[in-house]
């Protein structure tokens, strides 16, 4: 079966919560509700969309 995927951003409003990494990826998929297959911490957004859809290529393809 076909699933609904997607990466969802967020930079923490928290200073001292991963202070040198402060955007969190989370890869979401789609059941009856969004599900959290897998997340983690980055730098920068566009790192944090790379590790979350290198994420998606590891595990889920």
């Amino acid at each position: 079966m076909i699933r609904d995927y997607v990466i969802k951003i967020y930079l923490t409003p928290d200073k001292t919560e991963c202070p040198d990494s402060p955007y969190y990826w989370c890869l979401l998929v789609l059941y009856e509700d969004w599900c959290n297959e897998g997340s983690g911490w980055a730098k920068t957004p566009e790192i944090a969309f790379q590790d979350g859809y290198r994420y998606y290529q590891d595990t889920i393809l």
